[in-house]
Order: C-alpha cells, then sequence, then structure tokens
C-alpha cells in the first residue's frame, strides 16, 4: 500500500497537495526491488534512527504554530486509542508523517516517507506495539513541544528519548542462519 500521495495543510493558503508521486513511485520500487522483504525490522529501526534527528530539526526550524496545533491535535487521536494498540499505532504513524511534512529537504521528506511505508507495514505484520502506550505518548508530547520550542537542547534530549528501543526489547531473538 503506498501511502504519502496527498498531504494536507491546515489554514490560510492550505489545502490537499500532491506529493510528487512518480519520486515515491520510483523510490519505492528501488526499495522494495533491493531489500522488499530481506529487510529486518531491526534494519528499518536502524535507518530510521538515522534519519529522524534530520526530520525533527527541519521541523523544528519550519513549523508554524498551525503545524503545531495539527501536531497535538494527532497526539489528541493517539491518546482516544491507547487501549487500542493497532489503531494508536496508526495516530502515531500519521503524526511522524505530519512532521516530515515539514521537511523542506525533498530527499530527506521522501526517503523517510518511504521508509515509514515499508516499516509501519512491517511492525502491524509483526504486531509489535509499544508496552507502555502512557509512556511512548508522553515521549511524543515531549517531542511536540520541543520542535515547537524550536533547535536547541530541549530538542535533542528530545530526540535521545525517542529512540524507539522498544521494538528491538519486543523482537524475537534472531538466530544465525545454518550453513
Amino acid at each position: 500500500m503506498m501511502r504519502g500521495l496527498v498531504w494536507a495543510r491546515p489554514g490560510r493558503g492550505g489545502g490537499f497537495f500532491a506529493t510528487h508521486a512518480s519520486t515515491r513511485v520510483r523510490l519505492s520500487h528501488l526499495v522494495a526491488g533491493r531489500v522488499g522483504g530481506d529487510a529486518s525490522i531491526a534494519d528499518y529501526v536502524c535507518v530510521e534512527s538515522a534519519l529522524e534527528p534530520l526530520i525533527y530539526r527541519e521541523a523544528a526550524r519550519n513549523h508554524h504554530s498551525a503545524d503545531i496545533r495539527t501536531l497535538r491535535r494527532l497526539l489528541a487521536n493517539m491518546e482516544q486509542h491507547l487501549d487500542q494498540p493497532l489503531l494508536y499505532m496508526r495516530h502515531s504513524w500519521a503524526l511522524h508523517r505530519r512532521i516530515a511534512n515539514l521537511c523542506r529537504n525533498a530527499l530527506l521528506h521522501s526517503l523517510y516517507l518511504t521508509l515509514l511505508d515499508f516499516m509501519e507495514d512491517a511492525l502491524e505484520r509483526a504486531c509489535l506495539w509499544p508496552p507502555d502506550g502512557f509512556e511512548h505518548l508522553a515521549c511524543h508530547r515531549e517531542l511536540v513541544d520541543a520542535i515547537a520550542a524550536g533547535v536547541g537542547p530541549r530538542l535533542d534530549a528530545a530526540i535521545l528519548r525517542h529512540r524507539p528501543t522498544w521494538i528491538s526489547r519486543q523482537m524475537p531473538a534472531q538466530t544465525p542462519p545454518q550453513a
């Protein structure tokens, strides 16, 4: 399933906008053709962890007050679904996509959204959810507040706190391939 083909910007001058589908489709085919089913969740987490600080710093530099209000509404959606892990995580992914839409670096934006598509599908298939939704939500609230405050030590601390260690703790141990 291909997500991220349309993005919305609220407020004056806002509306629905098409992303550069041809770029996303080409990139998606490239990633699918090279890694597809061979990529592990740990592979996705590794790359996501490398890209997210760049995304969050871009968002901290390029947001408007309407963007922060939208991010806070997405946090409220997450909170409403704390008792439903799949819906909760889908709202979490929506939050991450909205943050990514604040990124002005077109390549970074496209790479990150494509990675989220693959990662979301992998995590849903594996039924991996944060063990403590309240802590996960608090971490994302702090991330949004830090983005609102701008680039600086608060954002750096929020980025460090946001690392998805819960995923690696829940993954079954990988057995080495037999020779």
